[in-house]
């Protein structure tokens, strides 16, 4: 009894006990969800200190929101999807992919951006394959970073029709940076497969569409990002960044933009950028520059403490979780300047939310023609400078081309035809017995110089007793020995670019072509160990060249933003806008200045932007003029510099370019230059732009570029005709181009006067090949005065004679 007694106050105690626990963590549960709810309400809006030194401040580390097993992260908001389609030709393939033999393979590149997680991949592929593949042993396969994403069967059914499948792509083999491939196994019969035969083939379209769908990440908010989430490298869409005005728009903030555009211009490169502007108005979603110009700075939904100096920080967008505002600030317009070079300048040092520039110094001023993306003119360019020696490896019989880029500069002169000397080093795997393989080298899609390569048998080694004695002492002086090191062959080739071939934009392409030997019925088995690769220590020389060109040429212009971009920092360069501009106008600015960042790879930070009131005072400089409808008091009063009047009657100068059906691609432009033959005037209402060059009337020598709208929606299609693409079938040149929508039509091209400098005999040389009845007259001159000193020699010479004559019959005497 007294054990059971016992037992009921233990059990008793225990269901006491139990109660008490289960109401306290009741309790604490409530209290825990309150003070949660508690803690939303009162978190106040991101606040900005003022550093108290001038260093960066070390950053907090920030540890990332988990990943769900799907690839979206746990802290995006529901519904923030973003969905990006892109053709196999905006991520770089030019043309269709054709995959040829039993095992061919093509592909192209495709990346993540820092700020995105991808949740869903689908490529939808147009396609078309041989009659004679064989369905039993034949199949198309995507493969992402060398995993199998996905295979196609081979149904004879299809076989020569274009066709269209969607394939789902898994997830999990996406990376930040992506190499999607294409691959051919092909089978034509059951017996003996001969691989380099044409019935094996299968053409992919650059029309098929990769589509990704991605949830978005919240970055800290870190200086360190930078440029990044503003403009990720990984994204190769073209960049739209807008920029956001808060204080009184002048031109040393309009200085200051136009820097930091010329950053993100050069940062971009090819894919191109534009930058929507706003006044006081922050974008309800994604990132945005914001400049401010004022000792207490304030801006709604963030809170500013007041400035000490030229700050640049990082905020939330506070309508956006997922936006970051980039905001570069000053107690005055001088300081948002120099924040604004620092920025342009320093990113890379930046860390944390935010910095004070102390001071900056500039250490060596720019020089012309030194701009970072642009070859050297005074010292022959290594190939390594300008590709990374990964790229320049290739593999396989018929591996695809090697592209190395250029920037030249477009004024590069030379009445020599010998060429741009290139000493190139490149190494290959050499075959037993070969006839045909090469290394074919391309100019801008034109051949300039095929080299043989060499098989095995035809390498002859150094056998002589001085051979043996050097592989003896040194142990590499045979080349069997070099090849026993190094399976590949290093070799050297020397040739010329013609001058001509070079463009602003150029490109070489370098590729290998490999034999395959066939070794009798059933026995062309392929071994893929061909390797060739192009050394990074090749140069390409243009030091030997003058810069001179007849000017005024938009082609230079709208392809390199030349003559301004001379100097890569843009210090001979005035833009001159109305006094009141709008915004499509400074939208108009940004976009040229961001196009001549990606020309030079530098930022413009030492641009000048002025008003048709204070332009005396910029007579040395070149001047890029902006404007829409008769917003510009210039026009009237550079109405005879213009080859168009602008003000009410339209009045345009026309020439044979009109009917001209190809471009112009002389290197001289001169010597394709189009008189003017008719004049036209009208009136009209009609929308469209115009972009004329003209020689400075402030200053002789000095260029003038004007972009124009009929209205200001005009200036939108000028840019858009800047940036190209499909949609245009000419270009922009000579000095006088009418756009409208999606047509170009340039109308004169006649230069009027020279950039640049030669020396006496070459500029000689140049004024004689111009102007013949000049070349006729100095050869008349030339050839008197040769005649005068023949006459003269000669009289000299028979009087000498006849003194000589005189003294002999003298001394007979």
């Amino acid at each position: 009894m007294k054990a059971k007694r016992k037992g009921n106050k233990l059990i008793s105690r225990i269901r006491i006990e139990t109660w008490v626990l289960g109401f306290c963590l009741i309790i604490s549960t409530c209290i825990h969800v309150d003070a949660q709810a508690q803690s939303k309400l009162v978190i106040p809006a991101p606040a900005i200190p003022a550093p108290a030194i001038s260093a960066p401040p070390i950053p907090t580390p920030v540890i990332p929101s988990p990943v769900s097993a799907i690839g979206v992260s746990t802290g995006a908001a529901k519904g923030d999807v973003r969905i990006t389609s892109q053709t196999l030709r905006q991520l770089g393939a030019v043309n269709s992919m054709t995959l040829r033999g039993a095992d061919g393979r093509d592909g192209i590149k495709f990346n993540v951006r820092s700020d995105e997680v991808i949740s869903k991949a689908t490529l939808k592929l147009v396609y078309g394959f041989s009659p004679s593949l064989l369905a039993d042993g034949s199949q198309l396969n995507v493969l992402i970073n060398g995993d199998v994403a996905a295979s196609i069967p081979v149904d004879k059914s299809d076989a020569g029709k274009s066709l269209e499948r969607t394939l789902e792509l898994p997830v999990r083999l996406i990376s930040d940076y992506n190499q999607l491939t294409l691959q051919l196994i092909g089978r034509t019969s059951l017996q003996c497969e001969d691989p380099t035969t044409p019935a094996l083939w299968a053409t992919i379209s650059n029309k098929s569409v990769l589509e990704l769908t991605s949830a978005a990440i919240a970055l800290p908010d870190d200086l360190g990002l930078l440029p990044a989430p503003f403009m990720d490298h990984r994204d190769a869409r073209s960049l739209t960044l807008p920029f956001v005005f808060v204080s009184e728009v002048d031109n040393s903030l309009l200085e200051a933009a136009g820097t930091l555009s010329s950053w993100f211009g050069a940062l971009s490169g090819t894919r191109g950028a534009r930058f929507p502007v706003a006044l006081k108005a922050i974008p309800a979603s994604g990132s945005a520059v914001v400049l401010i110009a004022a000792a207490k700075p304030s801006l709604p939904g963030v809170d500013i403490a007041a400035l000490t100096g030229p700050t640049i920080s990082v905020v939330t967008n506070p309508s956006d979780p997922f936006g970051k505002l980039l905001l570069v600030m000053g107690r005055d317009p001088a300081e948002l300047k120099r924040a604004a070079r620092a920025l342009a300048l320093g990113s890379d040092v930046l860390s944390g939310q935010t910095v004070t520039i102390t001071s900056m110094v500039d250490l060596i001023p720019r020089q012309p023609y030194d701009a970072p993306g642009w070859l050297s003119s005074t010292r022959p360019v290594e190939f390594g400078e300008i590709n990374s020696a990964q790229s320049m490896n290739v593999s396989g019989y018929d591996p695809g081309p090697i592209r190395v880029n250029m920037r030249v500069p477009p004024d590069l002169y030379s009445r020599k035809a010998t060429g741009v000397p290139v000493s190139l080093k490149y190494r290959y795997t050499p075959q037993p017995d070969s006839k045909n393989a090469s290394l074919n080298i391309d100019f801008n899609d034109q051949l300039v110089k095929s080299l043989f390569l060499f098989p095995i048998d035809r390498l002859t080694l150094d056998t002589s007793w001085f051979g043996k004695v050097r592989s003896r002492v040194l142990g590499d002086g045979t080349l069997l020995a070099k090849l026993q090191a190094d399976e590949t062959q290093p070799m050297v080739g020397q040739f010329r670019i013609p001058l001509a071939m070079l463009y602003p934009r150029s490109q070489m392409q370098l590729r290998y072509h490999f034999d395959y030997i066939k070794t009798g019925e059933c026995g062309e088995i392929i071994i893929d160990n061909m390797r060739g690769a192009i050394e990074p220590s090749s140069t390409i020389d243009i030091s030997g060249y003058s810069h001179f060109i007849a000017m005024p040429d938009l082609h230079v212009f709208h392809t390199s933003g030349f003559p301004f971009t001379r100097l890569a920092d843009l210090s001979q360069t005035a833009v001159v806008l109305p006094n009141l501009p709008s915004l499509q106008e400074y939208e108009t600015f940004l976009g040229l200045m961001g196009r001549m960042g990606e020309s030079t790879g530098y930022p413009g930070t030492s641009i000048t932007v002025t008003q048709a009131d204070g332009i005396a005072k910029f007579e040395d400089k070149d001047l890029l003029l902006i404007a829409s409808g008769a917003n510009q008091p210039l026009f009237k009063e550079w109405a005879s510099a213009l080859p168009s009047n602008l003000v009410g009657t339209r009045r345009f100068v026309l020439s044979d370019l009109v009917y001209q059906a190809q471009s112009l691609i002389y290197k001289d432009p001169s010597e394709s230059m189009r008189r003017a033959r008719a004049d036209i005037s009208f009136n009209s209402t009609s929308d469209g732009a115009l972009i004329v060059g003209f020689e400075s009337p402030l200053k002789s020598g000095r260029s003038a570029v004007l972009v124009w709208g009929v209205e200001a929606q005009g200036l939108r299609d000028a840019m858009s005709a800047m940036a190209g693409g499909e949609d245009y079938d000419r270009q922009i040149e000579g000095n006088l181009v009418w756009i409208h929508a999606k047509k170009i039509e340039p109308l004169l091209a006649e230069q009027t006067y020279q950039v640049g400098n030669l020396g006496f005999i070459e500029h000689s040389q140049w004024i004689l090949s111009h102007h013949l009845g000049l070349y006729v007259l100095v050869g008349l001159l030339c050839a008197t005065l040769l005649a005068i000193i023949a006459f003269v020699f000669l009289r000299a010479l028979a009087g000498r004679r006849t003194d000589v004559a005189n003294g002999v019959k003298r001394d007979r005497k």
